[in-house]
């Protein structure tokens, strides 16, 4: 979690503290997950936006070496698309850059 004073930290200071969280623990899970949910969100994009070689990049880098935080991602969506259909709760998935739209269309 960002520190209250990381506004006014020095550069060098915040590469440091990123640093240190990147090799840690919680550092290899969130990396895990956000190589997960970002390889999904690309790989639902259409053509050219689906970016497919970088979305394969992130599973293989998610799988082989950020594998905690991958695997539970991976593992709640699953879960998460299982109980949907046994609910027969009816998804329809909207781009996100259509949803930006929409949001700035309203304000």
């Amino acid at each position: 979690m960002k520190p209250a004073e990381w506004n006014t930290m020095t550069d060098e200071a915040k590469g440091e503290m990123a640093q240190e969280l990147m090799k840690s623990i919680r550092g290899v899970f969130v990396i895990g997950q956000a190589l997960y949910i970002s390889s999904q969100v690309l790989k639902r994009q259409p053509h050219p936006l689906n970016e497919l070689s970088n979305a394969e990049d992130m599973e293989m880098m998610g799988e082989a070496v950020f594998g905690m935080g991958f695997g539970v991602a991976q593992a709640n969506h699953e879960r998460m698309l299982n109980f949907m259909k046994e609910k027969k709760v009816e998804v329809t998935e909207v781009p996100f850059w259509q949803e930006w739209e929409k949001k700035k269309e309203e304000a």
